[in-house]
Order: C-alpha cells, then structure tokens, then sequence
C-alpha cells in the first residue's frame, strides 16, 4: 500500500455499527477495544476548540466498523490552531456555516484497521495493519446546523505495520 494521500474519513457517527452489536462488545470480534462514542458535536458553545475536545472529536467520528472491519485510532496528539474567517475556498464543505470560524488542526497518529479473528486464519493479536500519520493536518468548523465537523488527512505516512495487534 503506496498511497500519496490516505484520507482519514474512515467511518463516521452514523450508521456505521450493525444493530446486532448491542448483545455483546463491538469489538469482542476483532479482540480489541470498542470504538469511542460520538461525543455531543456542540462543545464549544463559545470560546476556543481545544486539544481535548479535538482529540475526542476525531476517535468519535473516525472509529467504528465497517466492511467487516474494526477501525480504530491510537496514539494522537493534536494541536489546535488560532481560528480564521471563512474563505471562499473553504466551499468544498458543502454543510460549513460561512458565518463561523475555521479553526486548523495537525497531529499525529495511528490509524487501525482490524479483521475479524478467526480461528481458520489464526490471525489472533495480528489481526490489524497500522498505519502511522507523523503530519496529519485539517480543520474544525461549524456546520449549517451548529455541529462541529472536521476533515483532517495526510499526504504522507511513516510506517505501514501489518500483522499487528489491536489496541485494547
């Protein structure tokens, strides 16, 4: 895998965990931890995006399962920078509220992808590839609807792992 750009639009809040995963852990399949929660998309009401709050805001929209697979994030550390005016070529958010603020963000972090254990694979604690990003960077805004959002994505990554564990 050689990609120029891995997007970090892995899952979503959404739609994304099947109904079945009420009756036991979403991740007791993949025997890694669940996918965070997707927090409460208001936070904040007023004043600056901080850190915690950004880093709460990428596990809640990026982890979850989807084609038979368990994506995670570990091992982030997100920066928040000064906010800006809206500027035309922020258009490419279709549901961003041209009356609010842009606020940058960059970080680093791991993203996970995880197969389900089988017995018949004998992938059990190397069920997962990992893929580091040393320079992910992308933005936070409020949508149309008062929501924060974000896009955050990568050109480069430093290491691609394979046969790895799960976070737990």
């Amino acid at each position: 895998m050689t990609p120029t750009r891995l997007t970090l639009v892995l899952a979503g809040c959404a739609g994304l965990l099947p109904a079945s995963a009420t009756a036991q852990s979403i991740g007791a399949p993949y025997q890694s931890r669940d996918p965070a929660a997707c927090p409460d998309r208001t936070a904040p009401l007023r004043g600056p995006m901080t850190a915690a709050i950004a880093r709460g805001y990428v596990a809640g929209s990026r982890e979850g399962v989807r084609d038979d697979h368990i994506y995670l994030v570990g091992g982030m550390d997100i920066e928040v920078g000064r906010s800006r005016p809206f500027q035309q070529s922020d258009q490419t958010n279709s549901d961003i509220d041209p009356r609010q603020p842009v606020t940058p963000i960059r970080g680093r972090l791991q993203v996970f992808y995880c197969a389900r254990v089988r017995d018949e694979a004998a992938n059990a604690g190397k069920n997962c590839d990992v893929v580091t990003l040393p320079a992910a960077t992308g933005e936070y805004y409020r949508t149309t609807f008062g929501d924060w959002t974000c896009d955050m994505s990568s050109k480069d990554y430093t290491t691609h792992r394979q046969a790895m564990p799960p976070p737990t």
